[in-house]
């Protein structure tokens, strides 16, 4: 007989082959379905289940996509949309402009182009003179006003090579190529910016090598005088030669006229009575190339970036040593005077990955450091620097310089009157600062320096009295962007003043920050004021502002290009769109990021190039690009601002000699003269009522004091005691 044995086997009520997400469970009760009336519905198997969920997350998609539509919708209806205007005129033969400038004493545009450099006349488009070479790609050009009739050109071309110029009587001089490289040289040096003093006297070189990636700064100091010279001798000499000419063909009209044979009027060849221009612009061509010998700038300083902590040190020095390294306790250096050495670091480093290996591996791979980037500044005569206060010619001559590094905290101080023969130098003043430095600025006199640093701040300096005037919070999170000083005339406050002369004027500082506000600050001493918003942090990333510029001539406007390719003018004193600039269609701004732009002075024009897709006649699409002029004087709403007279330039800060003060002391004095008569006439009328008034009281305040003094009954009174 055979027994079998069953186990038992256990089943569950409820199961499921497919259970449904953690999402879907409700913590409180899973079985009561009236919370949820969604739970009267069975829960779907895979893989209808994530159809569905896929569904429903497109449908919420949409939905938010429709809000947030609406949204846009209903935001552009509330705001005042500004006036859109369209006034063009296309500069012909210009279509591949690569960069822009104005040469405003002269009323020209300076073009770069792929094969050289242009000057038109920014009237009538015509070319005044041109400069040709197949291989200059010119991506970038500046023009300063350094003379009469003389400007200095510097331009950068696409192989970073750095060339200068000069504009003098229509014609382009080429004076040298600062980093000439030999065509076939495996190392190459590369020009990345140029940095010109306000007079020209000094030009700043920033160089780059290919090979080793190093960037450093080269200071050159450019001979005018002699350029000034040069031309002006040249001038004359042509001028000579056209008195010449001149009398010659007048003796000669004379002699043919004596003569009075007709027969051979027509095979006698009479030269001009004066030569146009066009000529004269020839000849002076010729002897530049000729004659002309124009001396090149002079190479007096090369600068670099503050070398690394483990770099400066190559062996242990005592500690005496390190300690003798810093002249006092009170001075913040540059950390190179320590007791720290490169080995030293190095087993730290060596250390610490032994000990973090199985976490090492698991780091994402660092990425190559960019070099930083320097950024100059040439500075007047301050009180910081004693020994450049006896060598400035003038008060906006420049005697020193000021380079900060991208991603360094520090600037550097260097000043110009030194006389050694060693290139490197060394700085004479450092200012450290808690953050790096993203950006600065330096008023139109060169008394105050601006600096926005990454952590929001800006600091003001008052750069000839050597005081720090304020430091500025700008809002959380965001790095400062860009820094400008706008003219006194637009600020509104009575500005402080000791009469009868001005001993101090203020202005606001256009702060622009990283995520697309802009904030103005004022710049008086002890300022607590709560600065004023001219835009917030935009919703829409096509509405970051990628350039600001202040129009010239207007100092209220400003230029403003969104990251979509709008452009706009902006009133700085209220913060409104005052209008938008159009392009015809299809036409639009070429690149948003660095758009190729130019403002003219006289007739407020603006040079702007712009690109579009046109359909050819086989129905193909093709991309054009064009020149175009705007005159923003034709512009109703600007009207009002380009009729207000221009503005005098007034410094922040006004030093006035001894001489000076004295003379407008005894100025002061002697107009109140008049009224000092009158008030002494005055006094000495009401003099003998004075007089008698006093006397009365006088005499009043005797008999109280006698009537009062127990001296009066001395003799009636008993005296006790008396022998």
């Amino acid at each position: 007989m055979t027994c079998c044995f069953i186990m038992p086997i256990y089943i569950p009520k409820k199961s499921t082959f497919s259970p449904p997400s953690n999402f879907e469970i409700e913590p409180e009760n899973d079985n009561d379905y009236l919370l949820d009336p969604d739970q009267l519905w069975d829960c779907l198997p895979q893989p209808y289940r994530m159809i569905n969920k896929i569904i429903n997350q497109v449908l919420d998609s949409v939905w938010e996509i429709v809000k947030q539509k609406e949204k846009d919708a209903i935001e552009a209806a509330s705001h005042v949309q500004p006036p859109s205007f369209e006034s063009h005129n296309i500069v012909e033969g210009f279509e591949m402009t690569t960069s822009m400038t104005f040469i405003a004493v002269e009323d020209c545009l300076l073009i770069g182009l792929p094969d050289g450099l242009s000057v038109i006349d920014a009237q009538n488009f015509e070319t005044v003179t041109e400069w040709d070479d197949p291989h200059a790609e010119i991506v970038s050009v500046q023009s300063l006003h350094i003379g009469k009739e003389m400007h200095l050109i510097v331009t950068i071309d696409s192989l970073g090579i750095c060339r200068l110029f000069l504009f003098a009587l229509g014609n382009l001089f080429c004076i040298k190529a600062i980093n000439e490289n030999a065509p076939q040289a495996e190392v190459k040096t590369l020009c990345q910016k140029c940095f010109l003093s306000q007079g020209g006297e000094y030009i700043g070189v920033v160089l780059e090598n290919s090979s080793t990636h190093e960037v450093y700064v080269e200071l050159y100091k450019s001979p005018i005088e002699t350029w000034i010279t040069e031309l002006e001798s040249k001038a004359l000499l042509i001028q000579d030669k056209e008195t010449d000419k001149e009398a010659e063909s007048i003796s000669f009209d004379k002699f043919k006229s004596q003569l009075n044979i007709l027969e051979y009027e027509e095979s006698i060849h009479t030269p001009e009575t004066s030569l146009p221009k066009k000529s004269i612009r020839i000849s002076l061509d010729k002897l530049s190339s000729a004659a002309i010998i124009w001396a090149p700038p002079e190479l007096i300083a090369k600068l670099k970036p503050a070398a690394p902590l483990n770099a400066a040190i190559s062996s242990l020095p005592p500690v005496i040593t390190s300690a003798k390294g810093g002249d006092s306790s009170d001075v913040l250096g540059m950390g190179h005077n320590h007791i720290l050495n490169a080995t030293h670091l190095s087993r730290r480093e060596m250390m610490f990955k032994h000990r973090n290996e199985h976490l090492i591996k698991y780091l994402p791979e660092e990425k190559q450091e960019l070099s930083s980037s320097p950024n100059i500044h040439f500075l007047p005569i301050s009180r910081l620097l004693p020994n450049d206060l006896d060598t400035a010619t003038s008060a906006k001559a420049p005697v020193s310089l000021a380079v900060w590094w991208t991603g360094h905290p520090i600037v550097a101080h260097y000043s110009l009157s030194k006389t050694s023969k060693d290139l490197e130098w060394k700085p004479d003043l450092v200012w450290p600062y808690s953050s790096n430095i993203t950006c600065s600025a330096v008023s139109g006199c060169g008394t105050h320096l601006a600096l926005g640093l990454e952590d929001g701040s800006t600091v003001i300096w008052d750069w000839k009295l050597g005081l720090c005037k304020s430091v500025l919070k700008g809002p959380e999170k965001n790095s400062v962007k860009s820094l400008r000083f706008l003219e006194p005339s637009l600020y509104p406050i009575d500005q402080p003043k000791f009469p009868p002369y001005n001993t101090i004027s203020a202005t606001y500082v256009l702060a622009e920050y990283s995520k697309g506000s802009q904030l103005l600050f004022d710049t008086l001493h002890s300022s607590h004021q709560i600065p004023q918003s001219l835009a917030t942090e935009p919703e829409d990333d096509d509405k970051l502002p990628t350039v600001i510029q202040i129009i010239p001539h207007a100092p209220q406007l400003m230029f403003l290009v969104e990251k979509g390719g709008k452009m706009f003018v902006k009133d700085i004193t209220t913060g409104s769109l005052v209008c938008q600039i159009q392009l015809p269609s299809p036409y639009t701004l070429q690149s948003p990021w660095e758009p190729i732009f130019a403002f003219t002075d006289k007739n407020h024009s603006l040079f702007v190039k712009g690109e579009g897709l046109l359909e050819t006649a086989e129905g193909s699409t093709e991309r054009s690009t064009c020149l175009f002029h705007v005159q923003l004087e034709t512009f109703p709403a600007l009207a009002s601002y380009f009729n207000v007279s221009s503005t005098e330039d007034v410094p922040l800060t006004v030093f006035n000699t001894l001489d000076q003060r004295i003379a407008s002391l005894q100025f002061y004095r002697d107009q109140q003269m008049a009224d000092r008569k009158a008030r002494w006439a005055t006094i000495w009328a009401d003099l003998p009522s004075q007089l008698t008034s006093v006397q009365q009281g006088l005499v009043s305040r005797c008999n109280s004091q006698l009537m009062c003094s127990p001296k009066l009954n001395a003799s009636t009174e008993p005296h006790f005691g008396r022998r």
